[in-house]
């Protein structure tokens, strides 16, 4: 009996230690894709997110996979990569306000501003389920400050909507790339 049990907490043990490998390896991925996009060579850093979403799909690595299509100048396929982002991971804001920020420069302000607005309330939602009554918390101002950047380019692209008529600019999508927080 007792070799039955070790057999199943080593095969138990065994499951976890790959899953860990697999995360530490799509991790290792995307990191060579931030640093490739950073560098400015797009089709290293494209590898090297298709590589992290194949080993762990990510909403990160799939966004970033949008990014590089805006730097591209495909919107079209960047709106599917940030679409794919945001069904991985619906709590992440990234790929949700780049979603509406593509929307807008395709013309799309109506659901442009739908997909924004979705993305703040999501932000100022989650804030709230974090924040206890009375005492400070670290993982309220953590949040708060990733998520930051985002909540102020969707307010960005908010005001755009509402106060203009003109179409919008093609050449100018201020889109976000994802880094993973843990």
């Amino acid at each position: 009996m007792r070799g039955l049990w070790w057999v199943l907490a080593t095969a138990a043990l065994g499951a976890g230690c790959a899953a860990s490998l697999r995360q530490a390896e799509a991790d290792r991925a995307l990191a060579q894709g931030l640093a490739a996009q950073a560098r400015g060579d797009l089709d290293v850093a494209e590898r090297a997110y298709r590589a992290s979403l194949t080993m762990l799909p990510s909403s990160a690595a799939a966004n970033n996979l949008g990014v590089v299509q805006v730097k591209r100048r495909d919107l079209r396929a960047a709106l599917r990569w940030f679409s794919l982002a945001g069904g991985l991971d619906d709590g992440d804001l990234v790929p949700r306000v780049n979603l509406g920020v593509v929307l807008y420069h395709l013309g799309q302000t109506g659901d442009a501003a739908d997909t924004l607005f979705a993305a703040r309330r999501t932000r100022l939602e989650t804030m709230e389920q974090i924040a206890p009554i009375g005492r400070i918390n670290w993982d309220l101002d953590r949040y708060g400050s990733a998520t930051a950047p985002a909540d102020a380019v969707a307010l960005r692209y908010l005001d755009r909507v509402m106060s203009t008529t003109a179409p919008p600019d093609p050449d100018a999508p201020e889109v976000l790339v994802a880094r993973v927080l843990r």
